[in-house]
């Protein structure tokens, strides 16, 4: 974030401000983007959750496993949780926040809950 020719401090700090408020929003529409698709089916989450469609990756480091486990259909906030509680993690940890070894187990629990465990 260079300085512009004549900007005073005042004018530096408002146009960083707005600049680090439109990377969040970004941010935050890639999330319900992925969310959205999730939901849709237009994206799958067990290939998202092995890494298999990596323009997502961002988004889903960002995104609280219970928001993700939302997003799916026919998963509401009492089978989030006990997803959660399963896995020993908070609602509120992000997937990109998770081990090696959680990662996978939510995969596994995700690939049971959409009845796709014969793929594990």
């Amino acid at each position: 974030m260079e300085a512009v020719e004549g900007e005073n401090y005042r004018e530096k700090v408002n146009r960083q401000r707005m600049e680090a408020l439109a990377k969040g929003n970004s941010v935050r529409f890639r999330r319900a983007d992925l969310k959205r698709g999730i939901a849709s089916g237009e994206i799958d989450i067990i290939d998202l959750l092995e890494g298999h469609l990596p323009e997502w990756d961002a988004a889903l480091k960002s995104t609280p496993i219970h928001h993700l486990l939302t997003s799916i259909r026919r998963v509401g906030p009492g089978t989030a949780h006990d997803v959660e509680a399963d896995l020993g993690v908070s609602g509120t940890l992000r997937v990109g926040d998770l081990s090696t070894k959680q990662r996978r187990e939510l995969g596994r629990t995700v690939r049971m809950l959409l009845g796709r465990d014969d793929l594990a």
